[in-house]
């Protein structure tokens, strides 16, 4: 097995290049046995590389930054929608190039982040800018961004293959969605926004981000089943769209148990946490119980009620740290054991290995 600090030294020595090293990484840790050389108590995770990874996205920033302002100077001078949407599209054209080198060439993580989602940006601005100047007026104009993003960003993560692009893909295919049916617009003088999750109080929205999350969490989890070890792009790819569905069925399911009276509305909501808990440590997949936190939290402080607020708080937040603390240092131990006390399911081999027996 091919030490990190190897492949370090030879990248810097410029006898691999970025791209060569994550490729040679990945091969070393397949042939060395799946997930040997990461932590069993993880799940992977990648956000950089290095501080030339960030080093590369502040100047990324900044160039945003540049080119924030210079929309500010075309609609200071009053040029029209045109001018502004050229503007943006120029800068797109300059992002997708950028990708070429840092996403496609060099395979820099952080950089590479920052680009698809300024790139998102630029199409929902272009496109909402071409959509103003064609019409004239604020018609179709969020239609418009929102499918134009749909489209550029799907033909950015077909073409870089990065798995972020993934999840800007479907936020943007949620967005054209809400976009056409235009089920927000009744909404729109709602103070709370978080009632669009509420079945009872806007069943049209709720139902649509709920059929989105189950078919984000249905794409991760054939996924998942297709990469148990997590080594490949298709795991980096579940783990951004659990991220899109966790808060979209959590939040749609949880909240309107949460808002309905009753003592039956209260236990289905603790069954619902329990079950989005198992759920969580079959797949292995944290993000799906970090959605059900606040809910959590939530439940306890229903049961304290008949604390002072202020002490309430404190031990509400005091027992939510000590399980999530305690679920974090002994989630292998916890996952080992459930796995174990399941019977066989459809699809229970193609999940992240456990340990199948007591040593």
């Amino acid at each position: 097995m091919i030490a990190p600090d190897d492949i370090k030294a030879a990248v810097s020595s410029g006898v691999l290049s970025e791209a060569q090293a994550a490729d040679l990484t990945v091969l070393a840790q397949k042939r060395a046995g799946a997930r040997v050389s990461a932590s069993a108590d993880d799940e992977p995770f990648e956000l950089f590389r290095g501080l030339n990874d960030v080093f590369v996205t502040v100047g990324i920033g900044l160039l945003a930054f540049a080119g924030g302002l210079g929309g500010e100077l075309v609609a200071l001078a009053d040029l029209g929608p045109a001018y502004q949407a050229a503007l943006f599209a120029s800068y797109g054209l300059l992002l997708w190039a950028m990708a070429e080198y840092f996403t496609r060439k060099r395979r820099m993580v952080l950089p590479s982040l920052m680009i698809a989602g300024l790139f998102t940006v630029c199409l929902l601005i272009a496109g909402s800018l071409v959509s103003l100047h064609i019409s004239g007026q604020r018609v179709w104009v969020a239609e418009a961004a929102a499918l134009g993003a749909m489209v550029g960003t799907t033909a950015f993560y077909l073409r870089f293959k990065l798995p972020f692009a993934i999840f800007l893909t479907a936020l943007s295919i949620l967005l054209a969605i809400l976009a056409v049916t235009d089920v927000l617009a009744p909404l729109e003088q709602l103070q709370d926004s978080s009632l669009m999750f509420n079945l009872i109080e806007a069943p049209e929205v709720a139902l649509i981000l709920l059929a989105f999350g189950l078919a984000c969490f249905a794409i991760a989890l054939r996924f998942d089943l297709s990469d148990p070890h997590r080594m490949t792009r298709r795991s980096a790819c579940a783990f951004w769209l659990h991220l899109l569905a966790a808060p979209a069925i959590v939040n749609t399911v949880a909240l309107t148990l949460y808002e309905s009276e009753g003592a039956l509305a209260t236990l289905a909501l603790v069954l619902i946490i329990l079950l989005i808990a198992l759920i969580a440590l079959v797949i292995d997949r944290r993000s799906l119980l970090l959605a059900a936190v606040a809910y959590i939290g939530a439940v306890m402080s229903l049961a304290l009620d008949g604390l002072d607020g202020l002490a309430g708080g404190a031990v509400v937040f005091l027992l939510l740290g000590l399980l999530i603390t305690t679920l974090g240092a002994g989630w292998t131990r916890l996952r080992n054991s459930l796995m174990r006390a399941l019977p066989k399911f459809p699809g229970k081999d193609r999940l992240p290995p456990y340990v199948k027996a007591q040593t």
